[in-house]
């Protein structure tokens, strides 16, 4: 393969990459988490117990700032029941902080909370447009790549 093929085929494959991603955001984030609130029917008080803190990054160097993700503690069943949350934050969760939480009657450790649901809709929107846009561009790119590189 040549060396014009293969910059021909960088429009291409970063378009792939950037409506794949862009479909994740806007197609299959939106479908679970609608299979979510169809799964996970009843409400819970829970409060803040803990928290999970981690830097996502093993580096001894890493000046990366940790994130936290909340342990919620509620009642259910008369069980006290314990579960980490999956959505991580910069921001710390405050300890004895209550929160509604819809919990899945199968199974407690599947479970979301409502007050966070608008932020995660929001930036999944706002990057998967953006996702898309770029996925765009580098499909445009392509097409007006095609006719330079056959020039040479």
């Amino acid at each position: 393969m040549s060396n014009n093929t293969l910059l021909l085929l960088i429009p291409w494959m970063m378009s792939f990459v950037f409506l794949l991603v862009a479909v994740i955001l806007l197609v299959v984030v939106p479908l679970r988490m609608k299979k979510n609130t169809a799964v996970c029917t009843v409400p819970v008080t829970a409060r803040i117990v803990n928290f999970i803190k981690d830097h996502f990054d093993n580096r001894a160097d890493s000046f990366r700032a940790p994130m936290y993700a909340p342990v919620y503690e509620f009642l259910y069943n008369g069980e006290v029941q314990s579960v980490a949350s999956h959505l991580y934050s910069n921001k710390k969760p405050n300890i004895g902080e209550v929160r509604t939480l819809m919990i899945d009657p199968q199974n407690v450790s599947h479970f979301y909370d409502p007050s966070t649901r608008g932020r995660t809709k929001l930036i999944t929107t706002i990057v998967g447009v953006a996702m898309l846009v770029m996925g765009i561009i580098a499909v445009i790119a392509g097409i007006l790549l095609v006719p330079v590189f056959q020039s040479f």
